[in-house]
């Protein structure tokens, strides 16, 4: 997991793909619901903090929350 985490600080892989929708911190209780429900085609939820602007964000850019 260790070797992971670098490869994905570091940018060697990306796997933003993975990650089909997104929310603030402000919006947690609703990407918590989405995900329970597993509705709208959710695969990964991320969380991310305000004024980080869709589309810009780099792994070390996310919150610690990922659902």
């Amino acid at each position: 997991m260790r070797r992971l985490m670098s490869m994905i600080v570091q940018e060697r892989i990306d796997l933003s793909q993975l990650v089909t929708h997104e929310f603030t911190l402000e919006q947690l209780p609703e990407a918590f619901d989405l995900f329970s429900r597993q509705g709208g085609g959710v695969l990964k939820v991320g969380i991310y903090p305000e004024g980080i602007a869709e589309g810009h964000r780099r792994p070390s850019e996310t919150a610690a929350i990922h659902v």
